[in-house]
């Protein structure tokens, strides 16, 4: 579940494509940038919300915003708990800007995932 404001909660869910970097007919992998340095971005029409990696939040030093715990639900069943959201990340994506806020969470063959959020 993640917490939104209000004290609302939602289910979370990624594919597991999604998780280990794969495609499928649902998902597209483009290059993008986050604070000018090249990264790979899925986006993922099957993963409720954005994502963005453990790995690149630390070496961004991406602020994350403390939230409750929450589930996410992978494509394969397995729930993970994760913890915090950090808001207002801006990537661009060739002259497409996104200011959004990503669920931290380790990946695989992704910097970051956009969701249908």
């Amino acid at each position: 579940m993640f917490e939104l404001e209000g004290g609302v909660n939602t289910v979370v869910e990624l594919s597991i494509n999604s998780l280990v970097g794969l495609t499928n007919p649902g998902t597209m992998k483009v290059r993008g940038k986050l604070q000018e340095e090249e990264i790979v971005v899925l986006i993922d029409c099957g993963a409720t919300h954005n994502f963005i990696s453990k790995k690149l939040v630390k070496e961004k030093k991406l602020h994350t915003k403390e939230t409750a715990h929450y589930g996410v639900i992978l494509g394969y069943g397995t729930a993970i708990k994760g913890k915090g959201v950090c808001e207002n990340v801006e990537l661009l994506l060739n002259e497409w800007k996104v200011k959004t806020e990503f669920i931290p969470l380790e990946l695989g063959g992704a910097d970051a995932i956009l969701g249908m959020q």
